[in-house]
């Protein structure tokens, strides 16, 4: 290796330029059976504290999230890839 790794706060940027609002649409593909499905058609239960959502096919969790006033906690294990267009640079 010809330089030492540089740490996370490099993606930064790219993070915050595809986290954008509407989650919704994103693809995901279940780790546990690979189905692909919009993560908007995911099972939702929100008895816990956050939200669980669960694959309509094999009902394996495929994301868990929970957040307080100042911090989130996000949990993508369930998901082998979470796919999303990109918006054009001039759209809102």
């Amino acid at each position: 290796m010809d330089s030492a790794p540089l740490d996370g706060n490099v993606a930064a940027g790219i993070l915050a330029s595809i986290f954008y609002p509407e989650m919704t649409v994103a693809a995901t593909h279940c780790a546990h059976c690979g189905t692909v499905r919009p993560l908007g058609e995911l099972d939702a239960y929100v008895h816990a504290p956050g939200v669980i959502l669960r694959c309509s096919s094999c009902d394996a969790v495929v994301l868990r999230v929970m957040q307080n006033r100042n911090r989130v906690w996000l949990d993508l294990r369930g998901m082998s890839v979470l796919q999303m267009d990109i918006p054009d640079e001039g759209s809102p």
